[in-house]
């Protein structure tokens, strides 16, 4: 959790991230000394590509990516959705205990969260969710770093690049 809470400021400042959710052994609270750190990204809807070869990219050349060699302590993008449309994969009972740890560490609003949560009830059907599902771990939000990925995302958008670079991703 404390690297986490040391990279959130720069995984935060990566265009077109709406929320960052801690998942998998760690968010349960059952990490292995082996084990990496696996995050779920909520990304901007029509940039989800764009944002994960942006994350990606940013991981690895931090020499933070999770690989097939390196795996502890690094980081694993385990699935991007859509904020328009953030539907969770394998809605069940077996995935629903797996996604009940979920926890958000960071979003760019509060009413991401709630609209992820809101599309996302089935899992609350199967196994409940824990009051800190609702609540960002990191929550600090800069201004700087909120102005920073707004003035790139304004920029890929304005020239167009961004839609480019969507679809070549």
């Amino acid at each position: 959790i404390s690297k986490l809470k040391r990279f959130i400021p720069v995984f935060s400042a990566v265009p077109y991230t709406r929320i960052i959710f801690l998942a998998g052994s760690v968010a349960a609270g059952s990490p292995e000394p082996e084990s990496d750190i696996d995050l779920i990204i909520v990304s901007q809807t029509n940039r989800v590509w764009l944002n994960r070869f942006f994350l990606e990219l940013t991981a690895g050349l931090l020499g933070q990516r999770r690989n097939q060699i390196k795996f502890k302590d690094k980081f694993c993008f385990n699935i991007f959705l859509s904020n328009q449309s953030p539907l969770l994969p394998h809605r069940d009972g077996v995935a629903a205990s797996c996604y009940k740890f979920l926890k958000p560490v960071w979003s760019e609003n509060k009413n991401e969260i709630k609209n992820f949560w809101d599309k996302n009830y089935w899992i609350e059907n199967f196994v409940g969710l824990p009051p800190e599902s609702q609540h960002d771990l990191y929550d600090k939000n800069s201004a700087v770093i909120n102005l920073s990925r707004k003035l790139w995302e304004t920029i890929f958008d304005f020239t167009g690049l961004g839609f480019i670079m969507e679809k070549l991703a």
